[in-house]
Formats: structure tokens, C-alpha cells, sequence
């Protein structure tokens, strides 16, 4: 469940020690306790800690041989010769069974069909033949993939392990409806110890728990990028990523920071979890079709005019967009009240900007903010918080450490780099929190968050009362919304590695966190956060993305006395839904929870209505650092 850096191996180790760390601390004990007589009412001792890593061990092991088993469901044979091996000379299974005559039938409902499964029976490795019944209905599957959800060993020899499979696919039907295809499997493996160790675990035991499907005649989406960007070169900036180039010719070859252009900086990390690229969306020509702006952390800004007819063109350099990257979002408002679009945008190794527009020339007139612009804006938002005419501006900051560097893990060193960026103030005040509430896993702090009243002409300061809103955590993201329907606009920040704000507006009397009064009490790696009334009862309801973790659960659950702060960060996103007065969870893993908590790595998910019926849907951007090629390991996590 960490956010893993390191090699695999090394960073199972690391989470299975964290998590003990965490447990111990969240349970009030110390060291000395915990060494000599062990923790009361846990099972916390190096004999536990083995067999939980051993596990851990095994299902890394085993997951790279997953691959043969999709590539079985690409080729439309489960198992194909090539997975046949993977399989052992014998294997009881359990298989799914389709109706003969009515399941396509049913397949034009709305909601996704469940099948039954057969009881067992045994079959012989070269006759053994899968899911053939499904497979037989299917002309081609666009995407597959298995992982493994749990596993535990069976026996005292340990040779006997037993896993749980998920698996989520794509495919086109015989009669040409696109299908998502889900299923739970359990799978038993057995080891063989004649035979060599990366080829000793054999499938000897394959269950159905469950299978559905669910259709549409046509996809919701379809990639248009290369009709749409007509240019070549344009097309080839959009398609590269010029983090993963240096990265690959520069970091891992050299293991240093050093960049093209002379630009040098410690905080280049091959993950960069707090430097992203980002897009906005604005008719910046007032043309009445969309453009859109996408920051970048390395090269510059691009602007992809709309010409009217499905195509863009890149025309940044027109506009005085093609700001030299470091950008993680902009938001294009009309600041200054003259009738168009000017732009702030949040940047991370640079100082944010304000770029007015000017006749249609975007003009840095960052001179127009009387205090200065943040370094480290993870993101920017706006909204008239005091209902004077003119849009404020609150921009959220992230500093991730250097876990390479002692000095850049602490705050509270004169000499760290934080310290240019901050007043005097400020930089007195972090050191302070960080001594006094730094905690790294659930109360990680961090560089102080910004609200900028807007003045008029496009003028503005930092605004008065607005000492809470700093929040001295890591943000990666803000949302505001009138939710207690009072008149004026409230803000929900989402921090990572700490609790999450819910600030109230008050008018005159200021700004009150008041998350843990109205029932948002759940820690999480939060990175994203969307207001919107997903059940139309009148009132706006809270979505935050966080982190779903297979590893992170299972290490938690075996854990006994750990801080169940601790043991839900791994548990996924979270939609509230709002009551009277307070909200309630109403998202989980498990039905009757609505089922919109497992979503991976979240970023940013965003209530809209895609098929226009009246209720909102959920798009949830999910994933992480994925290594190239050259330097990938066979797992990640």
C-alpha cells in the first residue's frame, strides 16, 4: 500500500516493516515494549513477519505467470499451448455454465448478468479446456487481465498455496455487441520439488466464484487522437513523454538529477509523484469551440486551438502560452472582468504564473499579485468565495521528499530548499509543524496552501482570514461547493498522507475545518476530490480518490491492534453521500456499499453524466509510475 520507489523485493520489506511501525505507534506503545515482551493481543513477532513475507514473496513470484494466462484469453483458448505448462498433470475444476438458449437475451438488460458455475470434476492437463462455453461467443477480446487478490498457504509443508484471481476484459461478441467481462477465481497452486524453482508452482485447482457480463452496442469512447491532430509533429509531442526520456538517458544511466538545458534539480525523481502533467479546457479564441491547454513538467505548454471540424491545431506560441513546463495545471477565468479568458497556472519547480489576456495576447502580469505566487502548486482553483463579482484563486502545494537525501526528509533543517520559496513567516511556521505534528504516514506536513482574493483589475492578495485554508499538509487537490447551501462557497482540499479539510466558509467570522463534525473521518492517500448530487435528493455529495491496494490489505489484515486509520488507507476511494447535517460512507468493497471504491492508483475522478439519462456516472483516471522497458522488473506493484 506505500508508494513504492525501490525493487520489488525491497519494497515488500519495506511496507511489511511500516506496517508494523504503524501498528506500534497507532496502538500507543513503544519499542522497548513491543521487543521484549511483545505487544499485548497481537501477533506481531519475527515468526509472523516471516510468513508474511514469505506469502508476499510467493504471490510476486507467481504473478508474472499470469501473463500466460491472458495471453490464453487473447488467443481465445484458456489454456493455449503455450499456458498449458503453467497447469499440472491433473486439475479439478470448477467452470462456468451459459444457457443455451436465452443468455444473449439476457444480455440486453442494463445490468450485468451473472452465470452459474458447474460442480467439480477433474480433467487431465492435455484435455483440460476453460471458460470454453464463454470463449466460443467471443470474436475477439480487445483488452484482459488477471491479478492476484489474495493468497494463503494450505498446508503445514507448504506446497499447497490457494489464490484468489480477479479478472476484467473487453471483447467483442460473435453478434458484434462489446462486452466487460468480469470474474473471481479461486486457484490452487502446487509446488512440485523436483522441479526447478521459477517453475515449480503448478495450477492444480481452478473454481469459479463468479462470472457476469455486461454489454453495450458501442463503446462509450473511442481514441481519435491521430485524426484529430492532423500535424505529425504535433502528434509526436503529444504521444512522447519527455520525463520517460530523461529518465532513461539521464537518470538511470547516470543516477543523477542533471537535465538537458542545464537544468539541474534534486527533486527529479523517474516516479515524480508530485509533478504531473495536466489539462484545461477553454474556447480561448472565443470561437465557440473548445480548446485545450495541457501543462507539462518538462518542454512547453501546449495550446491545441479547435479549428470547428474534429481537428486541433498547436498554436501555443500565438497566444504567449508556450510557458517552458514545470506547469502541473492551469485554470482559464476571466479575472479581471474585460470579457475574456486569463489563466493561472500552478507550477512546481518554478514559480506559479498569472497570464492576462491582452487583445488576445496572454501577458505574464504576475507583478498584479501583491504576495508571491507558490512554488510546488500541485493545483488551482477558482471560485467567488465572498460573492463580490470577482473570482479568487486557492492554489494547493505538495513537496515530495527526497528519500535519497536525509536534509530533504526534514522540514525543519535551515538548510532545506523549501526554505527559499517560504516568507520568513511561513518558513518559521513549517519547522515549527514539522517538529511538533509531523508523522509520516498519517499526518505528513507540508509547504502552506494559498487563497488569493481577487482586488478588481485583476489585481490580487493573499486574503484576509485565510490562515486555516493554509492547511501545512501535501495537497494534490481542491474542490469547491456550496454544499450547506448557505450562499457562499465552501472548499474540501484532498491531502496525501494526511487527513483531508473540509473548510466551511462563515462569511465574516472566516473559515472552520470541520471534516471530523460532519462524519469525514476516513484516512486516505487522497489525490483527487468531485462534488456532484449523484442521487438527486438536492444535495452535493463528496467522491475522493484515493488508493486501492491487493498488498496493502492483505500485510493490514494480519496485523492485529494496528490504527484502523492505517488499515483503511489501502481500502480505495470514498463517495459521502450528504445528509441532513452530516455525511455518511456510503462506498466500499463489499456489497450493499456502493461499488466505487476500487479503482487502483486514483487521480482526480470527476462526476459527469456520459450517457445524458439524468444521473451522474464516475470517470476515475488510475495508475502509477511505470518503469521502461530496459529497467521494468516482472512485477509491478
Amino acid at each position: 500500500m506505500m508508494k513504492v520507489y525501490a525493487s520489488t523485493r525491497i519494497a515488500l520489506v519495506f511496507v511489511v516493516g511500516v506496517m508494523f511501525w504503524l501498528s506500534l505507534s497507532g496502538c500507543g506503545r513503544n519499542r522497548s515494549e513491543f521487543v521484549e515482551d511483545g505487544p499485548v493481543g497481537t501477533k506481531t513477532e519475527l515468526g509472523s513477519i516471516e510468513q508474511i513475507v514469505g506469502r508476499e514473496e510467493l504471490i510476486l513470484r507467481l504473478t508474472p505467470t499470469l501473463a500466460g494466462l491472458k495471453q490464453s484469453v487473447l488467443n481465445l483458448e484458456l489454456p493455449d499451448y503455450r499456458a498449458r505448462e503453467l497447469f499440472a498433470d491433473s486439475v479439478e475444476f470448477q467452470d462456468v455454465i451459459f444457457p443455451s438458449k436465452d443468455w444473449k437475451g439476457r444480455l440486453q438488460q442494463t445490468k450485468p448478468i451473472s452465470f452459474s458455475v458447474s460442480t467439480a470434476t477433474t480433467s487431465t492437463n492435455d484435455s483440460l479446456s476453460l471458460w470454453s462455453s464463454l470463449l466460443e461467443q467471443i470474436q475477439y477480446f480487445e483488452t484482459a487481465k488477471f491479478a492476484i487478490v489474495d493468497g494463503r498457504f494450505v498446508d503445514d509443508q507448504l506446497d499447497k498455496f490457494e489464490t484468489d484471481l480477479s479478472f476484467r476484459g473487453r471483447a467483442r461478441l460473435r453478434d458484434s455487441v462489446w462486452a466487460a467481462v468480469s470474474a473471481k477465481i479461486q486457484v490452487e497452486w502446487r509446488r512440485d520439488p523436483r522441479a526447478a524453482a521459477e517453475e515449480s508452482w503448478r495450477i492444480a485447482g481452478w473454481r469459479i466464484k463468479d462470472l457476469s457480463l455486461s454489454q453495450r452496442e458501442e463503446l462509450y469512447f473511442e481514441d481519435q487522437i491521430s485524426s484529430a491532430i492532423p500535424d505529425r509533429n504535433t502528434l509526436r509531442r503529444l504521444r512522447e513523454s519527455k520525463h520517460w526520456e530523461y529518465a532513461t538517458r539521464h537518470y538511470y544511466p547516470q543516477r543523477r538529477a542533471s537535465l538537458p538545458g542545464g537544468v539541474a534539480d534534486d527533486r527529479f525523481f523517474p516516479i515524480s509523484t508530485a509533478h504531473h502533467p495536466g489539462v484545461a479546457v477553454v474556447d480561448v479564441d472565443q470561437d465557440g469551440f473548445d480548446d485545450l491547454y495541457i501543462t507539462v513538467r518538462w518542454g512547453k505548454n501546449l495550446l491545441l486551438r479547435n479549428s470547428g471540424d474534429g481537428t486541433f491545431v498547436e498554436v501555443a506560441r500565438d497566444y504567449g502560452l508556450d510557458v517552458e513546463g514545470r506547469s502541473n495545471a492551469a485554470v482559464f477565468v476571466d479575472f479581471d472582468n474585460d470579457g475574456d479568458k486569463d489563466v493561472m497556472i500552478a507550477r512546481s519547480l518554478d514559480r506559479s504564473m498569472y497570464l492576462v489576456n491582452e487583445d488576445g495576447t496572454f501577458v505574464d502580469r504576475s507583478s498584479l499579485v501583491i504576495c508571491e505566487l507558490p512554488f510546488e502548486a500541485t493545483s488551482v482553483c477558482a471560485a467567488d468565495y465572498n460573492n463580490d463579482g470577482l473570482i479568487d484563486v486557492y492554489f494547493s502545494t505538495y513537496h515530495q521528499d527526497d528519500v535519497s537525501n536525509r536534509i530533504d526528509a526534514d522540514l525543519s533543517n535551515d538548510d532545506h530548499r523549501i526554505h527559499n520559496y517560504l516568507t520568513d513567516a511561513q518558513s518559521a511556521e513549517l519547522k515549527d509543524r514539522h517538529r511538533s505534528e509531523n508523522r509520516s504516514f498519517i499526518n505528513q506536513i507540508g509547504p502552506p496552501n494559498l487563497l488569493l482574493i481577487n482586488l478588481g483589475d485583476g489585481r490580487f492578495d493573499v486574503a484576509p482570514h485565510s490562515e486555516p485554508l493554509m492547511g501545512w499538509r501535501n495537497s494534490f487537490q481542491a474542490s469547491w461547493s456550496d454544499y450547506d447551501q448557505d450562499g457562499d462557497v465552501d472548499l474540501y482540499v484532498a491531502n496525501d498522507f494526511a487527513p483531508d479539510h473540509l473548510f466551511r466558509n462563515d462569511g465574516a467570522e472566516g473559515w472552520r475545518d470541520i471534516a471530523g463534525e460532519v462524519g469525514i473521518d476516513q484516512l486516505g492517500f487522497a489525490m483527487g476530490v468531485t462534488w456532484g448530487d449523484y442521487d438527486n435528493d438536492g444535495r452535493d455529495d463528496l467522491y475522493v480518490s484515493n488508493m486501492y491496494s491487493k498488498a496493502g490489505r492483505r500485510i493490514t489484515r494480519l496485523v492485529d491492534g494496528i490504527d484502523p486509520r492505517i488499515s483503511r488507507l489501502a481500502t480505495g476511494n470514498y463517495l459521502f453521500h450528504q445528509e441532513s447535517d452530516r455525511f455518511q460512507l456510503v462506498s466500499g468493497l463489499e456489497a450493499p456499499a456502493l461499488p466505487v471504491a476500487r479503482a487502483g492508483w486514483a487521480w482526480g475522478g470527476q462526476f459527469v453524466d456520459f450517457d445524458n439519462d439524468g444521473l451522474l456516472d464516475l470517470y476515475v483516471a488510475s495508475g502509477y509510475y511505470t518503469a521502461p522497458q530496459e529497467f521494468e522488473t516482472t512485477v509491478d506493484l
